[in-house]
């Protein structure tokens, strides 16, 4: 019995699908299909768990009347899409509905929306760094961003903007922990290493200073 218009596989090629329960449940597949008619005469798919024939399991709950039928076999159609997507390779398929936010693109793996997938890394992204910002230095990214933005995006010691770009590091007092601005990695990384004494940098450039004026001679 060929596949029809209400059967949920109708238009998708099923051949695709392994030819054994094993198999399909080697990849993870919910389905199987032999080509091989079932003692009812249909030619459709298989569960891998078990073996039963799909159209027949389907006729048997149309006869009971399942109350949720109807979302049941849109989700076998949703999953069998996702299947033959999966063996066909491709790591993102496009489903027949959206996801609850209007996007198309899922994951094949996962089955979870590309679109969405990727705005809620950005969101735990940024939810991390405003709880590391707030117990690090007690300051919000909202905060954070007023500062850059008072200071041009610019480092406040060397005035350059920060290399590849690079976040700017927060600078605070390791005695009051207040903020004091934000620093390039280079210009953070140098008042760290002279201890933030003024007096080590003062001679640092003075020593700079009359290295710059004195003639070096070579050999």
């Amino acid at each position: 019995m060929a596949a029809n218009d209400k059967d949920f596989w109708a238009g998708l090629d099923i051949s695709k699908l392994p030819s054994s329960g094993v198999a399909a449940r080697d990849i993870g597949c919910v389905f199987f299909y032999t080509g091989i008619e079932c003692l009812h005469g249909h030619v459709a798919p298989r569960y891998a768990k078990g073996g039963r024939c799909v159209a027949c399991a389907h006729a048997s709950a149309e006869r009971d009347r399942l109350a949720n039928w109807t979302g049941k076999k849109g989700a076998a159609r949703a999953h069998l899409i996702r299947s033959l997507a999966s063996i066909d390779g491709h790591r993102v398929y496009v489903p027949e509905k959206p996801c609850v936010n209007g996007h198309y693109l899922r994951w094949t793996g996962s089955n979870n929306c590309v679109e969405c997938d990727k705005e809620n890394r950005v969101k735990y992204a940024e939810s991390r760094r405003e709880a590391r910002l707030k117990k690090k230095y007690g300051i919000t990214n909202s905060e954070y961003s007023e500062l850059a933005k008072e200071q041009g995006g610019k480092c406040k010691i060397c005035t350059q903007y920060p290399v590849n770009d690079q976040p700017l590091h927060v600078d605070h007092c390791h005695k009051s922990g207040a903020v004091r601005g934000l620093l390039c990695s280079r210009c953070n990384q140098a008042i760290g290493l002279l201890c933030e004494d003024v007096s080590l940098f003062m001679a640092a450039a003075e020593y700079i200073k009359q290295a710059r004026q004195t003639k070096v001679v070579a050999g």
